[in-house]
């Protein structure tokens, strides 16, 4: 299986970040409330992106788009998303990471 996944974006461009939300069975799943789902981007230069709700593309599977500027710092960008599976004490947290290059 092959997978392209584009991690050069040009200054003013839009960035695509998109998560699997998956139950103990390994089907894609609802995140439903009280449980919540964010994406936040640091740039090159250490500055924190607040973190943003995603949205529900179908069932499972969520999108956030980042459009970037002319002036985006350039160079790497380290993306985070971050589920958290119910409130209080026996909430679960899962994090994926991933980075993608704002160039000229």
């Amino acid at each position: 299986m092959a997978v392209d996944v584009q991690v050069d974006f040009v200054a003013k461009g839009t960035v695509r970040v998109r998560a699997e939300v998956r139950d103990d069975d390994d089907a894609l799943t609802e995140i439903t409330s009280p449980s919540t789902i964010k994406c936040g981007f640091t740039d090159p230069d250490g500055t924190v992106v607040t973190p943003a709700d995603m949205t529900e593309d179908s069932t499972g599977l969520y999108d956030y788009f980042y459009n970037t500027e002319t002036t985006s710092v350039k160079g790497w960008w380290a993306t985070e998303v971050v589920v958290v599976d119910g409130s209080g004490v026996g909430a679960k947290t899962s994090v994926g990471r991933c980075s993608f290059k704002v160039k000229a």
